[in-house]
C-alpha cells in the first residue's frame, strides 16, 4: 500500500498520514497561493495527482498518464496568463508541462516545445528582492555533489514566470513565460551536474511574521494549523544565518 508519513516537528515519532494512493509518490507540495484550499498536493509515478486535506483524506484531482514529479502553483497576478493560480506539473520523460485547474481540468502547455529530462518547476516569487537580503535566491540540489545558490537579482526580471531545471543532456535551466497568446521557453542557464529539488528563498520565507490576528485568521489556514497547534503562531521562521 502506498502511503505518506507524517513526522513530528521534533523528529521523535512518525505515523501514516495518507494511505491508499494508486502509485508511488514522486512529489509533495503545500499550496501557498490558496486556489487549492492551502492543502497538500501530491504527484505520483503513475501520473495521478491528489489533493489531501488536514485529516489525511485524499482526492484524485487528475491523472496525466505518465510519471509526474515536479510541481508548483502559479501565483495569482503572475506571468502565466489564464493559468495563474493553477497547479503546474512536469513529466520528465515526455518533457510536457501541464496545468491542472482546481476542478481537475488538464491543459498541456508546451506540446510543440517539450523540455525533456525536466526535474523541477518553480515559480519566481513576485516579492523576490524586496527584503534586500543576500540570502534571497534559488537554492538547488546539484546531484550528487552539493547545493548551489543563484542570487535572487538574476531572477528579478522573471517574476511570476516558471523556472524549469533538467537533469539530462545539457542540464539546462529554462524560463517559461506567457506572451499573451502562448508560452515562450528560453534557456537562461545550465547546471554543472544533475538538477534535483530546489526552492526560491523569498522575503516571505525569511520573515513570515503573522499578518493576521487570531480572530481574523484565514479559515483555509485554520483547517491546517489551528486544530493541531492550539495557538496561532503564523508560519515557522527560517534562519539560514547559522
Amino acid at each position: 500500500m502506498v502511503t505518506i508519513l507524517h513526522i513530528t516537528n521534533d523528529g521523535s515519532r512518525s505515523d501514516v498520514f495518507v494511505s491508499g494512493l494508486a502509485s508511488p509518490v514522486r512529489g509533495i507540495l503545500f499550496d501557498l497561493v490558496g486556489t487549492f484550499g492551502y492543502g497538500m498536493l501530491v504527484t505520483t509515478y503513475g501520473g495521478q495527482i491528489y489533493g489531501v486535506n488536514s485529516a489525511g483524506i485524499h482526492k484524485l484531482l487528475a491523472s496525466v498518464g505518465e510519471d509526474t514529479e515536479g510541481m508548483d502553483v502559479a501565483p495569482l497576478g503572475g506571468s502565466f496568463g489564464p493559468f495563474n493560480g493553477q497547479l503546474v506539473v512536469m513529466s520528465e520523460v515526455s518533457g510536457l508541462l501541464r496545468a491542472v485547474s482546481p476542478k481537475g481540468v488538464v491543459t498541456v502547455l508546451n506540446a510543440s516545445n517539450p523540455i525533456v529530462g525536466s526535474e523541477r518547476v518553480t515559480f519566481v516569487p513576485l516579492d523576490l528582492g524586496k527584503s534586500g537580503s543576500t540570502l534571497e535566491g534559488l537554492y538547488e540540489a546539484n546531484y550528487a555533489t552539493n547545493v548551489l545558490k543563484a542570487d535572487g537579482k538574476q531572477f528579478e526580471p522573471y517574476k511570476g514566470d516558471a523556472i524549469v531545471s533538467t537533469e539530462l543532456g545539457d542540464r539546462r535551466i529554462s524560463r517559461v513565460h506567457w506572451n499573451g497568446a502562448s508560452f515562450d521557453i528560453t534557456v537562461i542557464g545550465h547546471f554543472p551536474s544533475e538538477a534535483e529539488d530546489g526552492v526560491f528563498l523569498s522575503p516571505t520565507m525569511l520573515n513570515p511574521g503573522c499578518p493576521v490576528s487570531q480572530d481574523s485568521r484565514p479559515s483555509a489556514v485554520t483547517n491546517w494549523c489551528w486544530p493541531n497547534c492550539g495557538k496561532w503562531r503564523g508560519r515557522p521562521r527560517i534562519d539560514l544565518s547559522q
